[in-house]
């Protein structure tokens, strides 16, 4: 179970990277 938790927990975690991403170049001009 645990196995299922993290691999769940890792790819929540990269789609939260993707979106932020999408946002960290403007945030990066500045």
């Amino acid at each position: 179970m645990q196995r299922v938790v993290r691999i769940a927990l890792l790819a929540h975690i990269d789609l939260e990277r993707r979106d932020q991403e999408d946002i960290s170049p403007l945030v990066r001009n500045h």
